[in-house]
Formats: structure tokens, C-alpha cells, sequence
């Protein structure tokens, strides 16, 4: 059985555009909150650093707009190359 790319892209994205949404919200509200992986983020993320996130909810919705993108590249390259291998 294959899997649909755009269906898991979608999924993916929601799902980690989500994540990085409450955790930041969350690292807002309480600072060492989430610090870890709002760091590993930042690492991937251009433009988006810990210190932003700590101060503002605009930062929040900017990572949940990397998470969202990453998140759907990252399904999609998952679905097509799982594709591939799998028969009919």
C-alpha cells in the first residue's frame, strides 16, 4: 500500500508546526520550558533564536511556521521515498 506525499506532508507539518507552537507559547509563560528543543529548532531555523521565542508570541507563530514547512518537507520526502520500496 503507498502512502499519499501530500496527506503525509500535511500531517507532518501540522504535527510539528504544532509541537513547536505550544512549546514555545509554553517556554514563553515559563522560561526554561522546552529550552532543548527550541534550541534544536533554532539550529535549524534561520532567523529564529531562543531569545526571540522567550520574548514574544510573535516568535512562537514564526517557529510554528518553520515547524510547519519543515514538517511537510520532512513528510514528504518520507512518504516518496517510502513509496519506492513499497509493491503494489
Amino acid at each position: 500500500m503507498k502512502l499519499s506525499v501530500v496527506g503525509l506532508a500535511v500531517a507532518f507539518g501540522l504535527f510539528f508546526g504544532g509541537s513547536v507552537l505550544v512549546v514555545s507559547l509554553a517556554h514563553v509563560m515559563s522560561p526554561n520550558y522546552g529550552e532543548v528543543f527550541l534550541n534544536l529548532v533554532a539550529s535549524v531555523c534561520p532567523g529564529y533564536h531562543l531569545t526571540l521565542a522567550h520574548s514574544s508570541v510573535g516568535a512562537a507563530v514564526v517557529g510554528a511556521l518553520y515547524g510547519l514547512t519543515n514538517g511537510a518537507f520532512c513528510g514528504a520526502i518520507f512518504a516518496w521515498v517510502y513509496n519506492l520500496f513499497v509493491r503494489d
